[in-house]
């Protein structure tokens, strides 16, 4: 059974993680489909909002690993990895 989904979202007031977001760029979302939990993984590690955009996510077979793409310079600390 598939227990977590990982997708993408844009609109600011459908975010299901309850951030307001200002602008409309697309941020990677995980989903647990047993849990009915949604949890907002591209964040900086600060909370709040990324300051640029993910896509291209990914999930591994078992929904342990997640993987996306980013231009946002504010989710690592060297964002250059």
């Amino acid at each position: 059974m598939v227990r977590r989904g990982v997708y993408e979202e844009q609109a600011p007031n459908r975010s299901p993680s309850r951030i307001t977001f200002s602008h409309f760029r697309f941020h990677v979302f995980l989903r647990d489909l047993v849990g009915g939990t949604t949890i907002l993984i591209s964040a900086p590690p600060g909370g709040g909002e990324a300051d640029g955009e993910s896509n291209l996510r990914s999930i591994s077979q078992d929904g342990s690993i997640v993987s996306f793409v980013s231009n946002a310079t504010n989710l690592v600390a060297t964002p250059n990895n």
